[in-house]
This record gives structure tokens, sequence and C-alpha cells, in this order.
């Protein structure tokens, strides 16, 4: 069963997945003064790289840019998530 558990806000163009317990291994994570560290780690080069792991984590474009995305999780027979997903089209159609 797939189910809308929320949105997402996004102001960066970008959505950062990590488990928050490795943010701690990242100071560039948390620290504003790296902010350009990170940037400069999401687009190495200029060619833009869609969707890439990262710090621990994985970080994608998202279709439009800044804005809020639904997000849905699918669950199995017995109520166990299988799947997170960001629908970076947008439509709450589910």
């Amino acid at each position: 069963m797939k189910k809308l558990i929320g949105h997402i806000g996004v102001d960066s163009g970008n959505i950062f997945i990590i488990d928050p317990c490795y943010i701690k291994n990242h100071p560039e994570l948390f620290d504003d003064d790296k902010w350009g560290d990170f940037v400069k780690a999401r687009h190495p080069t200029e060619k833009s790289i869609q969707a890439m792991p990262l710090f621990s984590g994985v970080v994608s474009h998202t279709n439009y840019g800044d804005g809020e995305y639904p997000v849905y999780v699918t669950f199995d027979d017995e109520g166990k998530p299988t799947k997170l997903e960001i629908d970076f089209v947008g439509d709450d159609e589910e």
C-alpha cells in the first residue's frame, strides 16, 4: 500500500537524504560558513549531476527547483515500510 505521509520543503533546488547520525561526521553539513564547501562537493564540475552519493547520503536535483513535494511510503502486508518516494512532479493524485 502506498500512502502520502507529508510534503518536504526545498529551498536549494536539491533534496538530500541522510541518516542524521552521520551528520556529526561531516561538519560541512551543519556549519553555515562551510555552505560553499557543500555546494562544491555537490557540483564538482560545470556539468550538472542529477543525483549522486554525497557525505554518507544521497542528493538529487528536483524537477522544478524550489517548492514543496509530496512524500509517499509504500508498506508491505505487515505494515513495514518498503519504499520512500518523493514526487518531484508534485501531483498529489494518490
